[in-house]
């Protein structure tokens, strides 16, 4: 499981903008900033990822911490696929219909988009875990 401390570390990703900073012509650089949103959805996706799918992986690994991280990676890579699967689904009926001048109702995207919510938990757990806990190891050495 997470630790309570690493949201911590999730918070100072936010940064603030000054207004110096919002005139450069690179503003906004999406590679230095998060946005307050962004943080707290990724802080409860992992609440509700150690809340209810760690204790379902611990019934079934008999594990402390469920699934190891690479397993986590690997099936986010595997939700990720199907995915793509069921984007490629929906497109090939869209097509379909087009071809009979039909529509779609937009809500046939809707698995598409939990299975990538899903699978966004699973590589943000994993990747979090992989590189994060060598790092506490390490400090509580020097402690």
């Amino acid at each position: 499981m997470l630790s309570k401390t690493l949201f911590l570390l999730f918070d100072e990703g936010v940064l603030i903008v000054s207004d110096a900073e919002s005139k450069q012509s690179d503003y906004p650089n999406r590679w230095r900033m998060f946005t307050v949103t962004q943080v707290e959805e990724l802080k409860i996706l992992i609440r509700i990822y150690d809340m209810i799918i760690v204790p379902i992986a611990r019934k079934f690994t008999r594990k402390e911490r469920g699934f190891t991280d690479l397993q986590r990676i690997g099936i986010s890579l595997f939700i990720s696929t199907m995915c793509m699967s069921v984007a490629a689904i929906v497109e090939i009926i869209r097509l379909k219909l087009a071809k009979e001048h039909l529509t779609l109702n937009i809500f046939w995207q809707v698995p598409q988009y939990v299975l990538m919510g899903a699978s966004n938990v699973f590589m943000f757990a994993g990747q979090l875990e992989f590189f994060l806990l060598p790092i506490s190891r390490c400090y509580a050495k020097f402690m």
